[in-house]
């Protein structure tokens, strides 16, 4: 193919046009037309595969290859391109010793290449933005390469939009299905809705402490205001009952934690949420229920919320006993660690109640 007689005119337009319309479809078909290669596209590394996800150009000519394809990386030059075992310009796939050794080359005929990375903020690299011809492109230079390298900044910069939006749009719905269910909670049983509320105040101060991420923090959040979101399904004789339950009626409250999971099931914005409110009454030691796990095999924020539910409880007045003193319950819980609690989440908590007595109110 020829060149352009004026490409160095055509990057800021191309540049504009794009920012005007920040997309990645628009992004690739940028790529296409200043370089006019045959074809051009932005692929994402998922495992040990890359996949197509857009594509502009003349895919017959390359095997009919499709957005969605998927392709082991170990056939393409992408990889060895961000390793540094080939560079990111190819002006003669055929003529470089080491290129036209790598399978894609031979299964489309790949005669020039050019790949730049799609870096997001943290560093990480999402996957590629290429363009390929089926014959040498000896005109291509390194103005070119850094053309590419804006867009695949453009095109970085559009994906994490997509993943917060999205992000944003589950934290939401999360959101809503959480309101809805506690509301349902507290209508059901007043102490309760009331209790959950102060167990998610301590939970959250407890994760700060223990250095959680944000996303780890909501999950933290929401596993505290739904532990015992079961109760709903718990008959009211038992739930309102102004006297220490009987073995029996101690058997039907402790599957809370299995009709709490299964609850959040039909929940697609809460569903990942089932194994940390089927493990909440679990202890360290093992002697926990309902299925005995232990140490680690505890979900961290089930221990958390385990820790932090039983201080409350401890403090708090029930019908059928007085509620312990704080420094009593403080007690209680440094002498349970390690064997009731897991002991790195209790000294946690024995800080944050030491640092600051209004998260336990």
């Amino acid at each position: 193919m020829t060149g352009s007689p004026n490409t160095s005119s055509r990057d800021p337009i191309a540049l504009a046009q794009v920012a005007a319309n920040p997309s990645i479809e628009a992004a690739v078909a940028a790529v296409r037309d200043f370089l006019e290669m045959e074809v051009a596209f932005a692929s994402e590394f998922v495992g040990d595969h890359q996949v197509l996800r857009q594509i502009s150009g003349d895919t017959e000519s390359f095997g009919g290859v499709a957005v969605g394809a998927s392709v082991p990386s170990s056939h393409l030059y992408c990889r060895r391109i961000i390793a540094g075992e080939l560079p990111r310009l190819i002006t003669d796939v055929r003529g470089h010793e080491l290129a036209r050794l790598v399978p894609i080359t031979d299964m489309l005929g790949i005669g020039a290449f050019v790949s730049v990375p799609i870096t997001l903020s943290d560093g990480d690299h999402y996957g590629t933005l290429c363009a390929a011809s089926r014959h040498p492109e000896p005109r291509l230079e390194d103005r070119d390469v850094q053309f590419l390298h804006v867009l695949a900044r453009m095109i970085g910069d559009q994906v994490e939009r997509e993943r917060l939006t999205r992000r944003t749009r589950e934290l939401e719905v999360q959101a809503a299905a959480v309101t809805t269910l506690s509301v349902a909670l507290a209508a059901r049983d007043g102490y309760t809705g009331d209790h959950s509320e102060a167990v998610v105040r301590l939970a959250v101060e407890v994760g700060r402490q223990l250095g959680l991420g944000e996303a780890e923090l909501i999950d933290v959040e929401r596993a505290a205001l739904l532990h015992d979101i079961g109760k709903l399904a718990i008959p009211d004789a038992i739930l309102h009952k102004d006297r220490p339950l009987d073995a029996a009626e101690w058997g039907v409250m402790r599957r809370h934690p299995i009709l709490g999971a299964q609850l959040i099931a039909g929940v697609p914005s809460l569903e990942h949420l089932q194994p940390v409110l089927r493990a909440e009454h679990e202890r360290w030691d093992g002697g926990g229920y309902p299925d005995g796990l232990a140490g680690e095999a505890i979900p961290l924020p089930a221990r958390i919320v385990f820790v932090c539910d039983a201080y409350h409880a401890m403090t708090s007045d029930r019908p059928y006993r007085r509620a312990l003193g704080h420094e009593c319950a403080l007690a209680e819980i440094e002498a349970g660690a390690g064997s009731q609690f897991c002991p790195t989440t209790s000294r946690a908590l024995l800080t944050v109640l030491a640092g600051d007595r209004r998260v336990a109110a």
